[in-house]
């Protein structure tokens, strides 16, 4: 979407990527891709978990200035492929219109570089955003 002379992105909450990889490969794909842009993974159980980058007090503090991003995560298993779900943990409201945008880029950010590692295994099996 275009907004003058700058193209905004269109807000999602969610993105679904389909693989079609053995379970261990696709943990091993969200433990790098999240750590390659500089955030602690957390998992919750062998196929969800939660992904953070910076910190919620600072961010509440600074504002856009400190930003803080959470992104939660699940595995669904299926029978010939499986479904990564990235959940938008946070919306960086308290940052104001430039937080929640600097949200929205990074999510959008994860999204790719998951998907192109997948890709470049030979496993990915399309994305969709909600």
């Amino acid at each position: 979407m275009t907004l003058g002379h700058r193209e905004v992105e269109k807000v999602v909450d969610y993105a679904d990527i389909a693989v079609r990889a053995p379970v261990n490969t696709l943990q091993q794909v969200v433990q790098n891709a999240f750590a390659s842009q500089g955030f602690k993974v957390e998992w919750g159980g062998a196929l969800k978990g939660k992904a953070e980058k910076g910190s919620k007090a600072a961010n509440f503090i600074g504002g856009s200035l400190a930003q803080y991003y959470a992104v939660e995560f699940e595995i669904y298993q299926g029978t010939d492929k499986h479904t990564l779900r990235l959940h938008k943990a946070n919306t960086g409201l308290m940052g104001g219109l430039w937080g929640m945008h600097k949200v929205e880029k990074q999510f959008n950010r994860l999204v790719d570089t998951i998907s192109s590692w997948l890709s470049q295994q030979g496993t990915y099996q399309g994305s969709t955003k909600q």
